[in-house]
C-alpha cells in the first residue's frame, strides 16, 4: 500500500515545518 507511506512523508514534513515555525 502506497497511501500510508506518503501520509506519514506528508505527516513529517509539517511537523517539521511546524517545528522550525516555533523555534
Amino acid at each position: 500500500m502506497i497511501v500510508m507511506p506518503v501520509c506519514y512523508y506528508y505527516l513529517l514534513n509539517r511537523g517539521v515545518e511546524l517545528a522550525q515555525g516555533l523555534f
